[in-house]
């Protein structure tokens, strides 16, 4: 300001100078001096320009107080800075390792360049105490001249000349201006003396105010089924005056519900307004179907509709019916289809239709016939005959008559089939109970006997076998030789292990595993074999068929009498016609029948054996007891073959180990003296800590008894070493040893180490 004050000074001077002295002025080399002017701020202009690869770099532009004014970084940029109190300070870097990262700067004000250079890749520069963009020469710009819808500039502007004074600016552009935007007045300040000043000016024609919509708001448009707007509406803008509303909204609708149009008043200078408009469709009218009623559905078992109803809407038109109800059924009777003609806009219509399923025919059997059912003893029909139904299908037949027949004879089951819906047939069939089957007698067994027999067939250098019970138990055992060992029917079924240990064809034998006289297994095994055999089936599956002997001593009376199982009559008691009671020595034979009522019997003889008077023995610990009844006894030492003096009582209390009999005799039966019965366990008090055992007869000749207070393992070996049986035992055993040769043997307990010598006669 105080700079223009001066200028104003020195003007003023000079214009008194000029009246004064005229003939200064020639020539006249300065140009005019507007008289109105605004000095606009002066522009600070930076631009970076990069010279290579921009990856990273920076600058700073900072004002005299230290405040940061302007950045940039990373590649070509321009910024614009309105001037501020200087002096700047420019402080500028790049930070890539490269000469290719660089970048040239320049710093212009009002477009004189004031500072300028280039940065080098990993290169700071500081450049502070940069002019101020003020110092340099202002802008002399007219004021503007701004107005609403329209401008007209009324009063030149003028300058002062040194030489001439003041002089009216002129121009060639319009005055008025009523085109919203910027408009340029150029005038022209000639001093005529050829020195020409010229200055613009802006012309500003604004328009900031909105047409207004010349209704408050504009009235709701109502149809049935659709609806169109036939009037636009209008609004008054302050410059442009009546606007017709335009809309990008359709016009017509067809859809029930509410619409809007959106009005827009324009009036071409930036200024808009708008206004809505409801448009409201409605549907009140139900649909009306097309058939007063409609037709019945009728079928044989089942009925479908096959054709959907229809109903006219007077907005949507043609409307299919709906409904939740099955359109298919296969039951008998009426049904309803209940049919809905829904518009979609709240209007429902509803319509009944009848579905009639009828079933007139009775089932048919499936077998013109049904076959008699027999059975023995007793039977139960488990088969139910079945029809076909021409609408339910397969049809299961019932009864009220019993399915399990236990009467002999022939029976008839009525059969009927219903299919439910008021139609049945029925049907007969014959069920026939018979009896077949003869009893069979309970007491009938004789214990099957497993013979084993081993026949080489080349040098037996080593072989062996092994028989074993269904515990894994050894029950007999051989080797090394032709052999033939006979064992007690025991629990099956059992396993034959035999193997040979020879390297020749010829260390070969046969097998044959027999029953009571019938083969169960056999073979031939060869040099180095090994077969195994589980799973044969007990001894006991192959029985003989008689009844067991009865015996008796002296005199003989039937008290057990015999009885069979009959698969339809159950038990069956034995009857005869021979004696029940024997006096006589010697083998009699009593007949038994066993009748089931039906025409089936079997008839078995069982053996009546009258015999001397019992020499037995029962042995219970050291206690010797003879089972002969109503007898005279004498208990004699077999070691010594002496009597023992005043042991004539039944039973016996040994005092000391050693080998005893009983001398027994009866009037009419004579006398005889038991076998001699070893013992060893006399005066054994503590079985907890040793086994005690005994056997007996000794000598013996085919059954030999062992008795133990504990469960041990013998071992039976002849006197080359041999071991002939290897067994389990259990309290009492009994061992055939018929095959054994005459001769002497041990028997060792394997848990004691106990070992006794016997005879086998």
């Amino acid at each position: 300001m105080k700079k223009q004050i001066l200028q104003i000074s020195f003007l003023c001077l000079l214009l008194f100078t000029f009246q004064n002295v005229k003939a200064q002025c020639t020539p006249d080399l300065s140009p005019p001096i507007p008289n109105s002017y605004t000095e606009s701020p002066n522009l600070i202009t930076i631009t970076i320009t990069p010279l290579g690869w921009m990856d990273e770099s920076g600058w700073n532009f900072f004002n005299a107080s230290g405040a940061v004014i302007a950045t940039g970084c990373c590649g070509a940029h321009i910024d614009s800075i309105y001037s501020i109190a200087g002096p700047y300070t420019f402080w500028a870097s790049t930070l890539g390792e490269w000469n290719d990262n660089q970048f040239a700067f320049s710093i212009e004000c009002n477009g004189s360049v004031i500072l300028s250079g280039v940065l080098n890749g990993g290169e700071t520069q500081n450049h502070p105490g940069i002019l101020t963009c003020s110092s340099f020469t202002p802008n002399y710009l007219l004021p503007d001249l701004t107005g609403l819808c329209s401008v007209t500039a009324g009063i030149p502007p003028t300058a002062t000349d040194s030489c001439a004074g003041t002089i009216i600016g002129t121009t060639t552009d319009p005055l008025s201006y009523s085109t919203m935007g910027t408009h340029i007045i150029t005038w022209n300040f000639d001093d005529g003396s050829g020195n020409i000043l010229t200055q613009t000016q802006n012309i500003i024609v604004t328009d900031p105010i909105a047409p207004v919509a010349d209704s408050l708001s504009l009235p709701n448009i109502y149809g049935q089924c659709g609806a169109s707007s036939t009037l636009v509406p209008t609004a008054t803008d302050n410059c442009s005056g009546i606007i017709i509303g335009s809309t990008l909204d359709s016009l017509s609708f067809s859809t029930v519900g509410s619409h809007i149009i959106t009005w827009t008043y324009d009036d071409g200078h930036g200024n808009i307004s708008t206004q809505i408009q409801n448009v409201i469709i409605v549907d009140t009218i139900a649909p009306m179907a097309d058939s007063i009623s409609l037709p019945d559905i009728t079928g044989q078992c089942t009925a479908s509709v096959s054709l959907v109803p229809t109903a006219t809407d007077d907005c949507i038109g043609a409307i299919f019916g709906t409904t939740t109800d099955p359109i298919t059924y296969g039951t008998p009777g009426i049904h309803v289809i209940v049919w809905k003609y829904n518009d979609g806009h709240g209007n429902i219509t509803t319509q009944n239709q009848n579905v009639i399923v009828n079933d007139t025919m009775a089932p048919v059997a499936n077998l013109s016939s049904l076959p008699d059912v027999i059975g023995e003893c007793s039977v139960s029909v488990s088969i139910i005959p079945t029809a076909t139904d021409n609408c339910a299908g397969t049809i299961t037949a019932t009864t009220t008559d019993p399915l399990i027949i236990s009467t002999f004879g022939t029976s008839v089951i009525t059969w009927t089939y219903n299919d439910g819906n008021g139609n049945l047939s029925t049907q007969t069939q014959n069920v026939i109970l018979v009896d077949t089957i003869a009893p069979a007698p309970n007491s009938y067994t004789v214990p099957g006997i497993l013979t084993i027999t081993i026949t080489p067939m080349g040098w037996m250098e080593e072989s062996g076998w092994n028989l074993f019970d269904s515990s894994g138990s050894v029950i007999a055992t051989g080797c090394c030789g032709a052999q033939v060992v006979t064992v007690s029917s025991l629990a099956g079924p059992y396993t034959f292990f035999v193997s040979t240990v020879g390297q020749w064809n010829d260390n070969q034998f046969a097998y044959s595993l027999q029953c009571n006289g019938g083969v169960i297994l056999s073979g031939v095994i060869y040099g180095g074999q090994t077969q195994t055999f589980p799973g044969i089936m007990p001894c006991a599956d192959f029985p003989v068929l008689s009844l067991p002997d009865v015996n008796g001593h002296c005199s003989l009376t039937a008290t057990v009498i015999p009885t069979a199982t009959d698969i339809c009559s159950g038990i069956v008691t034995g009857t005869t016609t021979d004696p029940l009671t024997y006096t006589t020595l010697g083998v009699h034979v009593v007949n038994w029948t066993f009748d089931d009522g039906h025409g089936n019997t079997v008839t078995l003889p069982q053996n009546f054996v009258v015999g001397l008077i019992d020499s037995s023995v029962t042995v219970t610990g050291s206690l010797f007891t003879s089972n002969a009844i109503g007898a005279t006894y004498q208990w004699i030492d077999c070691t010594t073959d002496s009597i023992l003096v005043g042991e004539t009582n039944q039973a016996f209390n040994v005092p000391v180990n050693g080998s005893y009999a009983v001398i027994v005799s009866q009037t009419g039966c004579g006398i005889d003296t038991s076998s001699c019965i070893t013992i060893l366990n006399v005066g054994i008090q503590d079985y907890s800590n040793d086994n005690a055992f005994m056997l007996y007869p000794n000598p013996v000749k085919d059954q030999l008894t062992i008795e133990t207070t504990k469960p041990t393992t013998i071992e039976i070996i002849n006197v080359l070493g041999e071991i002939l049986v290897d067994r389990k035992i259990d309290k009492k055993e009994v061992i055939n040893i018929s095959s054994f040769n005459s001769g002497v043997y041990f028997l060792k307990d394997m848990k004691t180490g106990i070992t006794i010598k016997f005879m086998k006669e």
